[in-house]
């Protein structure tokens, strides 16, 4: 499980229990909900392997978040309270950064697909609220990503989706992508050019 480090031996047939799929971009998030039959329903980069009664049941729908007062804990995943004293689920630290580039992958991705809007303004300001969840917090999922930059594990899962689904998460590749993209609204950043410093081609300020 890659929320809480449960650790379970893969026998077929499949059957949901203990472990089961999980959806980083949770299902009921996205705008073509509650369609199982898109592309985003079932693409790879963010379907992760979990405990599902104790881990992905657990999440539910809540955003990721750092916990600062617990309700209930599952090995090394966490739900509970976080600084503003939202529901938010904490995943182990190892999981960090590989959830927050499968959600900005996700917005990325799928944006203007079918007319929806995937931005974190429109997941913030309508869905979320609608669900009666707390926002997620983009500035804390940039934190994860660059806390928890891609491993050799996260880069050849990369390589396998590539090879079955046929595209790759940008992030995984390019972890400084991030920074030219304000994902609120998923407009372009404009980098500023150091012209005085050929080794340095471009920064943010």
């Amino acid at each position: 499980c890659v929320y809480s480090q449960f650790h379970h031996v893969y026998t077929p047939p499949f059957d949901w229990l203990p472990i089961s799929r999980e959806h980083t971009y949770c299902h009921s998030w996205m705008p073509s909900y509650s369609s199982t039959s898109t592309d985003e329903y079932a693409d790879y980069h963010h379907l992760f392997p979990t405990q599902q009664n104790n881990a992905n049941g657990v999440r539910s729908n809540h955003p990721l978040g750092e916990v600062e007062t617990a309700q209930s804990t599952f090995l090394l995943g966490t739900l509970g309270l976080n600084n503003s004293g939202d529901v938010v689920y904490e995943p182990r630290d190892q999981q960090k950064g590989d959830a927050a580039r499968a959600l900005l992958y996700m917005a990325l991705r799928y944006d203007g697909l079918d007319g929806f809007n995937w931005t974190f303004d429109h997941l913030n300001n309508v869905t979320l609220p609608g669900l009666s969840e707390a926002p997620q917090s983009l500035d804390l999922l940039l934190q994860w990503h660059f806390q928890d930059l891609p491993d050799e594990f996260e880069r050849g899962r990369n390589d396998y989706i590539q090879s079955i689904q046929l595209n790759r998460n940008p992030f995984i590749d390019h972890p400084y992508w991030v920074n030219l993209i304000r994902f609120e609204d998923l407009t372009y950043i404009e980098p500023v050019v150091i012209k005085d410093n050929p080794k340095c081609q471009w920064k943010l300020v």
